[in-house]
C-alpha cells in the first residue's frame, strides 16, 4: 500500500500558523489581566507569547499586559496578533496606558541614597547558580505582589533591610489562581513601601524592592508580578 506523505508546502505552512494557545511561562510576552464576555481562546492569567493570535466576539473586552514594555491594554472585539511589546488589533478597538513596571530587568542599586533608589545593602548568600548574587533583583510598583510559584509549596518572605519582619506560608493548590499563582491582593496581604524582600520558594530565591510610591490592591499585573 502507498503510504501518503504531506508535500513538503503544506507541512511548512501548518507548522506556520499562529498558535492561539497561552505561551509557556518560560519566556512571555504578556499575561492576560482580565477578560469579561464569552470563553475565549485564553483566560485571565494565561501567559501569551508574542505570535499569539486571539479572536473576540463584540461582546468581549481582553486586557493584557506586556510585560517588557509595561503596556497596558483593553481592548474590545477583533483579532488581536500579541506582539512582543504590543497588540496589533484589527475589527477591534483598543485602548493603551502605561503602566508601572521594571520590564522585568534587573535592578541595580544606587550608591547613595541621595539618587533616589534602594539603599546598598549585602544580599545573604544564595545557591550556587543561581543569579542575582549581590543586589535587587526585581522592583514590584503594587504592595500586593502575585507570585508565580508553579505550584504548591513553602513561600518565605524576609525583609532584609529591617529586621523582624518575615512571613512564611504553606500554600495548598486550593490556594493557586490558575494551577500557579499567589496573589496577595486576593488574600488581603501587603508588603511594606521601600522594603527589600528575600522571596524564597523551595531552592529558588529572588531579591526584590516594593517602590516607596508602591500602590496598594489589585493594582496591573506587570507591576506586581514576580515569577520564580
Amino acid at each position: 500500500m502507498r503510504k501518503s506523505v504531506m508535500p513538503a508546502v503544506v507541512l511548512a505552512m501548518l507548522c506556520g500558523l499562529p498558535s492561539a494557545a497561552p505561551a509557556a511561562a518560560a519566556d512571555p510576552a504578556a499575561i492576560v489581566e482580565d477578560l469579561r464576555g464569552p470563553p475565549t481562546e485564553v483566560a485571565p492569567l494565561d501567559y501569551l507569547a508574542s505570535g499569539t493570535v486571539i479572536h473576540l466576539n463584540a461582546q468581549n473586552v481582553i486586557v493584557i499586559d506586556f510585560l517588557r514594555s509595561c503596556t497596558r491594554e483593553i481592548i474590545s472585539g477583533g483579532m488581536v496578533r500579541v506582539g512582543a511589546l504590543q497588540s496589533e488589533v484589527t475589527d477591534g478597538r483598543v485602548e493603551r496606558q502605561k503602566v508601572s513596571c521594571d520590564g522585568g530587568r534587573r535592578q541595580v542599586p544606587a550608591t547613595s541614597e541621595s539618587e533616589g533608589a534602594a539603599p546598598n545593602f549585602a544580599a545573604p548568600p544564595r545557591p550556587r547558580g543561581q543569579p542575582g548574587e549581590g543586589g535587587v533583583e526585581r522592583t514590584l510598583y503594587g504592595r500586593n505582589p502575585l507570585f508565580d510559584l508553579g505550584g504548591p509549596g513553602r513561600l518565605v518572605l524576609e525583609r532584609m533591610d529591617q529586621q523582624g519582619e518575615k512571613i512564611e506560608l504553606d500554600i495548598t493548590a486550593g490556594e493557586l489562581l490558575h494551577g500557579r499563582f499567589y496573589d496577595f491582593a486576593k488574600e488581603d496581604r501587603s508588603l511594606k513601601r521601600g522594603g527589600i524582600y528575600r522571596a524564597t520558594f523551595g531552592r529558588r530565591t529572588i531579591v526584590f524592592l516594593i517602590d516607596p510610591l508602591a500602590k496598594s490592591g489589585a493594582t496591573p499585573l506587570a507591576g506586581r508580578l514576580l515569577r520564580f
